[in-house]
């Protein structure tokens, strides 16, 4: 999807979807209540990210 560009719906403060892809993106919190984690949901897979 490099190059490409897609926008994403709000369904929570933590939650975003695409509607043009089948993928959602989740936001958490660390012990601080910062977000600093990101889990993309895509394909059956869930691939998890952190804020650097």
């Amino acid at each position: 999807m490099a190059g490409t560009s897609c926008p994403l719906f709000a369904e929570s403060e933590k939650k975003f979807f695409s509607k043009a892809w089948d993928i959602q993106f989740e936001f958490s919190k660390n012990d601080k209540g910062e977000f600093a984690f990101v889990t993309e949901h895509f394909n059956g897979e869930d691939v998890k990210g952190t804020k650097k």
